[in-house]
């Protein structure tokens, strides 16, 4: 008999258990449902807040490479295993005022799927970070990849990866995707 009862009182915890484990997982659900995935290539124009982007191309420097392509710049690479990853993103103001791209950029992430890179950039060119209304003009950003990021073992993975710049998270994922990469 106190076999019995030990089986029944086993078996309703593991009902109960289990009706909430169905009762929270289905109210996850509800509360936050599945994300959905919007993509913009060369020519497609995101809209954000007052602005408009559209991705360009991504170029792939090594550190002598990119300080012979913008000598202006003062962040200083000197491990020469780093590489530089520049997007380019064409910006249009559709707003009243002057807008500064740093405040819009400083959000904004390279991503590198399914290899699992992800990093802030910041503005190559200081002087060209605002856009006036009705404005259009391209802007480069930079990402710095060293090699803890990625091995050189995995170097040739890592530039066949699909490439983006991250601008919303949820529950509408919106990704600038850089199909147009350029090795140098």
């Amino acid at each position: 008999m106190i076999h019995f009862r030990k089986k029944i009182l086993l078996v309703t915890c593991f009902l109960v258990l289990l009706g909430v484990w169905i009762f929270a997982f289905n109210g996850i659900n509800n509360r936050f449902p599945k994300q959905v995935l919007e993509e913009f290539h060369v020519g497609q124009w995101l809209d954000y807040e007052n602005i408009q982007l559209s991705p360009v191309q991504m170029d792939v420097y090594d550190v002598g490479q990119f300080k012979d392509t913008y000598p202006n710049i003062e962040e200083s690479y000197t491990n020469p295993s780093y590489k530089i990853l520049v997007m380019k993103v064409k910006i249009k103001n559709n707003g009243s005022a002057r807008i500064d791209c740093g405040k819009y950029f400083s959000r904004f992430d390279a991503v590198a799927y399914p290899i699992g890179y992800e990093n802030g950039g910041f503005l190559l060119d200081a002087t060209n970070r605002y856009v006036e209304p009705g404005e259009e003009k391209e802007i480069d950003t930079c990402f710095g990849m060293s090699q803890s990021l990625v091995s050189d073992k995995n170097l040739e993975a890592f530039l066949n990866s699909q490439f983006y710049m991250g601008i919303r998270a949820y529950p509408i994922k919106q990704i600038l995707v850089f199909d147009d990469i350029v090795i140098h």
